[in-house]
This record gives structure tokens, sequence and C-alpha cells, in this order.
């Protein structure tokens, strides 16, 4: 008769085949127990590459599981397995090197006789690749938006407004805090402090109002 695990291993492979994944350095699969104990039954090969953490690390901790997800990401998980949610859920893994990788993840939570939970079934494909081009297209839409935006505002701002906008639109699609716009005066003896973003203004101090000898500035000056 053929034992349990290899029963668990049999379906899972079953479940490969069927969304074409078998032998994909990109898929994990797994078989977590609940009980009598808390322990993994199955980790694919593939776990180190996606995780950093072997097979065996994962039988050692059986709640390495869900200590990799994403701390943001850990009431999705908890709801999914509370309400018998099976639809593909996408999660945010922590390596074990401390990158995150993106997941989209299946399972099935398998019951006993009596209805109770036992064990989750589950295949995990790594999806960073596409997650991170999603994202760069989102803030490319988003870079669209706001330039455009401000584009319609230009004929009724003033110069220290639209510049004001302008930084404040560079920083927040370059994920910075920090954006000025400052001029050499004619003489190129002094920077001409004139504009700050909103984040600058609250975190950043300077001796001057407006004229800053180019002798002091030191790195600053090697920006402009």
């Amino acid at each position: 008769m053929v034992n349990r695990k290899q029963e668990t291993r049999n379906l899972l492979e079953s479940e490969a085949k069927y969304f074409n994944l078998t032998d994909s350095p990109a898929t994990l699969f797994y078989c977590l127990v609940f009980k009598p104990e808390l322990k993994f039954e199955y980790v694919s090969p593939s776990a180190t590459a996606i995780t950093g953490y072997t097979p065996q690390d994962h039988c050692d901790n059986p709640q390495l599981g869900f200590k990799m997800v994403h701390p943001d990401d850990r009431v999705l998980l908890e709801n999914a397995i509370k309400n018998g949610n099976h639809e593909p859920l996408e999660l945010r893994w922590l390596r074990k090197d401390g990158r995150i990788v993106w997941t989209e993840q299946r399972h099935i939570i398998l019951q006993d006789e009596n209805g109770e939970p036992y064990a989750m079934e589950g295949i995990a494909r790594d999806i960073t690749e596409r997650k991170i081009a999603e994202l760069q297209m989102s803030k490319e839409i988003e870079r669209k938006s706001l330039l455009l935006n401000l584009f319609a505002q230009a004929p009724v701002l003033t110069d220290n407004e639209l510049y004001s906008q302008a930084l404040d639109i560079a920083a927040k699609i370059t994920d910075s805090q920090i954006g000025f716009f400052h001029q050499v005066s004619e003489n190129q003896l002094e920077i001409i402090l004139s504009v700050w973003n909103e984040e600058a203004k609250k975190n950043c101090t300077t001796v001057s109002d407006t004229h800053y000898p180019i002798e002091k500035a030191g790195t600053w000056a090697d920006c402009i």
C-alpha cells in the first residue's frame, strides 16, 4: 500500500503536470500537516532556488513557511486559510538573503472524516519578473498622468509654483525624498536658492535665505 507521503507527492506531481509546471525551478510544491503536530510532509527541491531555504530547513522549522511571508501580506494568507479560499493568491516572500520574491500560490485544505482540516497542499510560482514589469508599467502610467496634469496647470502657475510642483513630481516618480531647483548667479560666485520640494522643506535647513557662496557649497555645487 502506498504510504501517505508518497500519495501526497503523487498528487502534487499530477497538479504540476496539469499546470504545465513539471520540473520548473520557479515552482515550489509543498504539503504542510497541521496535526497531530505541525510539520512539512513534503517540500520540493526548488525551494532552495526560490527562497534560499532548503527543503530540510522547512522540515526543521514548520513555521518557516509563515515567517517567510512579508508582514504586510500575512493577513491575506491567514484569511485565505480561514475562509477556505482556493483562488490564486499573490504573496511576497522574504528570501533567506533578505530579498523579496513575488509568488502566486494555489492551495487546498485537506479535511479528515470529521470535516476538520489536517493539512494544506500547495503550489507556489515565482512571478517576480512579471510583478516587476507590472509595477514598472504602473509607475510609467503614473508618471505620464502627473506630467500631463502639470502641463495642463502650467499656464496659470507662477514660475516658483511650477518649479515646486515639478520637483514634487520628480521626487515622487523617482522614489526620492529631496528635490531642489537652484540657479547660479551671473557672476558665478553664488548659488541662488530658488525652490525646494515640500518634503525637503520639512527636513532641511540652510544658513542663507536666498544666496549661498559657491565656495562654501562643496559637493552641493558639484551637483548643480
